[in-house]
């Protein structure tokens, strides 16, 4: 079976069935998880099995990976140069914020307005986002909450780490 691996974990011996390609080390504080994940790592790297760990604590440090770090040597920008080459890209980014933060249909209306403006104004990072929905007509005090509301949510991801691992380093 291809999606069977036999790996050898200390005392216990045993097959660990990889359910299409993920594993989850699940267990309460010092039970072990962090020494179970890293003979895991060693063992599937040699059987030559690509690996990828997200660390959010920055416990791992393992001979022979590299260590990603969000806002340092990597990132996911929101934005990119081609996106005003591009009319669906600003479904694709309003339905990524909907997936995230579960807008409501007011919500979603005035973020596609501000991304689209963004994105019309060669926009790079969520603070430039942040400022196309500053300009996004408020006509009630209803609209007022929905762009409040929407502040509050992108806000933080304009701040620190999380705000360069969004931006993608693209200003020069």
């Amino acid at each position: 079976m291809r999606d069977m691996l036999r790996l050898k974990l200390g005392k216990f011996r045993g097959s660990i069935k990889i359910f299409q390609g993920h594993i989850t080390v699940l267990g309460r504080s010092g039970s072990g998880k962090t020494n179970t994940a890293k003979v895991l790592l060693e063992e599937l790297t040699k059987k030559k099995v690509l690996t990828l760990v997200v660390d959010w604590a920055g416990e791992y440090s393992v001979k022979g990976f590299e260590r990603l770090v969000p806002g340092d040597n990597f990132s996911i920008p929101v934005f990119t140069p081609s996106d005003v080459e591009d009319p669906e890209r600003v479904d694709v980014i309003v339905d990524l914020f909907d997936a995230t933060f579960r807008l409501t249909q007011p919500q979603l209306y005035m973020l596609r307005l501000a991304v689209k403006r963004a994105v019309s104004l060669d926009a790079r990072s969520i603070s430039d986002l942040l400022e196309a929905l500053e300009e996004v007509p408020v006509r009630s005090y209803y609209d007022n909450e929905v762009k409040a509301a929407l502040v509050r949510r992108l806000a933080p991801l304009a701040e620190g780490r999380i705000s360069r691992a969004l931006e993608g380093g693209l200003r020069g």
